[in-house]
């Protein structure tokens, strides 16, 4: 359930490069839950399972901060989204997030994306 999910232990996420890092403790289960990569990555035996840390310096801090709202929320939540009333904005974002679950293997956030855009 949900609530056993965000009891258990957290993994460290490290996004962006540059001057443009940003670091989220997520709670494992959720991502395991959520995504074959996240799954892969955690349980495989290689660093990223001793540390509990995955760097992922092609992906966009912003996108990766709607990914988490959504797993918290178990929707997408619009508000998460860049501000500003431009549409354009907003549908690019969700066409960022719709690369970043299909490159991850988030399945139902592919889904929720589609049906947004």
């Amino acid at each position: 359930s949900h609530r056993d999910a965000i009891t258990g232990p957290t993994a460290q996420i490290i996004v962006g490069k540059g001057g443009n890092v940003q670091r989220f403790n997520i709670h494992k289960k959720l991502l395991c839950d959520s995504s074959t990569y996240f799954k892969a990555a955690l349980n495989n035996g290689f660093a990223e399972t001793r540390d509990q840390k995955i760097t992922l310096d092609d992906e966009d801090p912003a996108v990766f901060r709607t990914y988490v709202a959504w797993l918290y929320k178990e929707r997408l939540d619009t508000r998460t989204m860049p501000s500003g009333v431009q549409k354009e904005a907003v549908q690019r974002h969700m066409l960022e997030l719709y690369v970043f679950a299909d490159k991850r293997g988030i399945i139902t956030l592919l889904n929720d994306t589609i049906t947004m855009l």
